[in-house]
């Protein structure tokens, strides 16, 4: 199996249209079609739906498109460190969740880089789910993430935990504690990335005997597009405690006690194994140190117990 094949597919995925693709990689569709219908039978399976609209994956493209942008992801990589291995001597990537790489980390790599000055950080954001694959495949050297099976992989390690919190505009009209149902009454402005919020609203409303369908202002897969919600007077959200810390210190949000409801994700930070560079070794101490302190300071302590 030709490396090609798996571009060719990976193109085709993206596009979800074989003549286009055709075009960018100037082949004649016969013969792209030719390459992915050899890629298939290699495999065993159909990896297309083709219409006259296009081509969308299968069940079983969907698996094979998510290790093919790994290989496509490591391939680059490995371009990228050969092109500048003289450089790369120190230099350390580290990925996070958004919560983190947001709201945590620019303060801390700017304090640490006085005292490891010869170190070049490279920070990214990631899904949480992904991120244990990116140290796996040596995407990054360290990961910051929301992970439930930190027993389960190498290198990881219990840093704390994120609350969810459920929180207000500090002007807003709602009472200081509310019951599941309440939460009906207001508007409601709902994060939708992969941190499965709606689901656990959704599991809480249920297990307190409430209707399920929230009066609900929008969806956003930004933060900042729900804390300005937030900020108009307009809604209410649930988001992780980390997002709303400094409007919760600055009095610019208040924090609304939902009866009998608890819901935090476990910080982890996972390495590679088989790092042996010192300085490197040094910074990642240096840095559950840091990530520790802000983990256990008041503000924190105060919400998420």
């Amino acid at each position: 199996m030709q490396v090609e094949s798996y571009y060719y597919f990976y193109q085709v995925a993206k596009v979800q249209s074989i003549s286009k693709v055709a075009q960018q990689v100037h082949l004649s569709q016969p013969a792209l079609s030719q390459h992915i219908n050899k890629f298939e039978e290699e495999l065993g399976y159909k990896l297309f739906k083709r219409s006259s609209n296009g081509v969308e994956l299968t069940k079983q493209g969907e698996i094979v498109y998510k290790h093919v942008k790994t290989l496509i992801d490591v391939q680059k990589t490995m371009i990228e460190d050969l092109a500048t291995e003289a450089l790369r001597e120190y230099e350390l990537r580290l990925v996070a969740g958004w919560p983190i790489s947001n709201y945590i980390l620019p303060a801390i790599i700017i304090k640490m880089k006085e005292q490891f000055p010869q170190l070049k950080v490279i920070t990214d954001a990631n899904f949480f789910a992904e991120i244990a694959d990116n140290i796996r495949n040596n995407l990054y050297d360290i990961g910051i993430a929301y992970c439930e099976t930190c027993a389960q992989i190498k290198g990881c390690d219990v840093l704390g935990d994120d609350r969810l919190l459920l929180v207000a505009n500090a002007d807003f009209d709602i009472p200081d504690k509310i019951s599941g149902c309440d939460l009906l009454k207001y508007y409601f402005v709902l994060l939708d990335d992969k941190l499965e919020t709606k689901r656990i609203l959704n599991d809480y409303l249920i297990a307190n005997s409430c209707a399920t369908t929230l009066n609900l202002l929008y969806e956003s897969n930004t933060v900042e597009a729900v804390k300005e919600a937030i900020k108009s007077k307009k809604a209410i959200s649930l988001l992780p405690s980390i997002a709303v810390r400094n409007e919760i210190r600055n009095n610019e949000f208040k924090i609304i006690e939902l009866d009998n409801f608890y819901h935090s994700f476990p910080i982890v930070l996972i390495r590679k194994e088989d790092s042996n560079d010192q300085i490197k070794n040094s910074f990642i101490q240096a840095l559950v140190k840091e990530l520790n302190k802000v983990l256990n300071e008041d503000w924190y302590n105060h919400t998420c117990l």
